[in-house]
């Protein structure tokens, strides 16, 4: 298979992953010890390893009030990675509402995600919107 045929199938996967994630169905497409990487400046920053990944996710999208994602695009960008340009919604503890893009890198190895990284725009209203979970400052 050629470069640019894997970096199809590679997209086609991506496309399948968010499919299967809008209905909590994704864990056949990822590995069992995928990793989940949130960059240092986000509110729950950390990286963490299969079970402990599916529980942090868990965690920060909770805690976000994350209420609904859509998918705006996918790029096949190698034959191992693909980006998903998506906007994500959600409230604070007080009911505010929030929307910002995601940028989501996802790592493949044989058919499935090996590697999870998730860049939220607007890193500062995260922090805002965890305060109002966590009792810090709103």
């Amino acid at each position: 298979m050629s470069n640019t045929e894997q970096t199809e199938q590679t997209k086609a996967l991506a496309e399948r992953f968010y499919e299967l994630a809008i209905v909590g169905e994704d864990a056949e497409l990822r590995w069992p010890d995928y990793r989940l990487t949130h960059v240092p400046e986000h509110p729950m920053a950390g990286s963490w390893t299969g079970a402990e990944a599916d529980a942090a996710r868990a965690r920060v999208l909770g805690t976000l009030g994350l209420t609904s994602f859509k998918v705006n695009k996918v790029v096949g960008v190698g034959p191992d990675l693909a980006v998903g340009l998506l906007e994500v919604q959600g409230a604070d503890a007080n009911g505010k509402t929030w929307q910002q893009p995601l940028v989501e890198f996802l790592h493949f190895r044989d058919g499935k995600i090996t590697h999870i990284r998730p860049n939220f725009w607007d890193v500062e209203e995260l922090h805002r919107v965890v305060a109002t979970r966590t009792g810090g400052d709103q």
